[in-house]
């Protein structure tokens, strides 16, 4: 799978998204051949990607060529109550859009899971926050690394703090839409959202 160069921050979600989805369903990516873009319903953000049996591309923007276009709010995302993607095109090319759908909604590790998997990598960061201590919507918590001088919270549902944790959604981009909760520094969210960068562009 390759990216455009110096690629967008959705192209990067769904370059991670892809990723994730290859290495649950490898036959599924290798059966695919078609051009599909996702864009935004509130702006101008889009990513085409590009299948050929095993071999996808992204670049940012909707190329007319593309088959199935999905139109999503990116604000409401993984919201309650979020309002549906709207899809164009999947009639036309039914087989590409159900395994599209399969690709963009790859299996998701607990976010426990995620979350130790997201010290491991990126602790050793600097500036990074000494701890993390991550809430979900249950009350369940779960604290990374030493939290004697204090902790980093995070706050969210568990399927939007396990997706941040793989890299397929950034902190302060969730804060701001009001999906996650943070309590620390400005320079620690920063931190914290560039380790998921890091997590986004991981290839094991």
């Amino acid at each position: 799978m390759t990216t455009e160069d110096d690629p967008t921050p959705l192209v990067l979600i769904l370059a991670n998204t892809v990723r994730r989805a290859a290495a649950a369903r490898p036959k599924l990516i290798a059966g695919m051949s078609g051009v599909a873009a996702v864009c935004s319903a509130n702006d101008a953000q889009a990513v085409t990607l590009r299948f050929d049996r095993g071999d996808v591309h992204l670049s940012h923007g909707r190329a007319q060529d593309a088959g199935v276009v999905i139109t999503l709010d990116l604000e409401q995302d993984g919201l309650p109550d979020a309002p549906k993607p709207k899809v164009e095109g999947a009639l036309r090319h039914l087989r590409f859009a159900l395994a599209l759908d399969k690709v963009l909604d790859p299996p998701l590790p607990t976010w426990q899971v995620a979350a130790e998997e997201f010290w491991r990598r990126t602790s050793q960061r600097p500036s990074m926050p000494p701890a993390l201590r991550i809430i979900d919507e249950t009350g369940a918590e779960l604290v990374v690394g030493d939290d004697s001088a204090g902790a980093y919270e995070i706050t969210g549902t568990a399927d939007r703090l396990a997706k941040m944790f793989v890299g397929s959604a950034f902190l302060l981009e969730e804060a701001q839409h009001g999906r996650m909760h943070v309590r620390g520094s400005l320079g620690e969210s920063v931190v914290v959202t560039m380790a998921g960068l890091d997590m986004a562009t991981a290839r094991s």
